[in-house]
């Protein structure tokens, strides 16, 4: 049975040393990942507003589509109020003119 044998180099491969203030590949990714975040929570507030403004208008013609068709209700109402008391009157009248006739009659006759 033979055996292997795993062993490492103590030796690191050359790399070029980076220039004083230029960042690292994973700090430019950490900072690249901030602006993107600033990014996307800008949006987010940007929609929040765009939702909140439709809310509102939404709100608004509903509220003003429920005070029309009250409106609307209590015009109906009322115009069947005054066509019954209209009614009312005119029977009345109708039942007077009759009344007037009948006197007359019986007068002239």
């Amino acid at each position: 049975m033979s055996s292997t044998r795993c062993w490492t180099s103590s030796v690191r491969p050359r790399t070029r040393p980076r220039p004083r203030g230029t960042p690292s590949v994973i700090e430019a990714l950490e900072q690249q990942q901030q602006v993107v975040l600033g990014l996307q929570a800008l949006e987010l507030e940007e929609l929040e507003n765009v939702c909140q403004c439709a809310w509102a208008q939404a709100t608004a013609t509903y509220n003003q589509a429920q005070r029309q068709e009250e409106e609307e209700q209590w015009w109906e109402a009322e115009w069947a109020a005054q066509s019954q008391a209209a009614a009312r009157e005119g029977l009345a009248l109708e039942e007077l003119e009759s009344r007037i006739r009948r006197g007359l009659r019986r007068v002239l006759d």
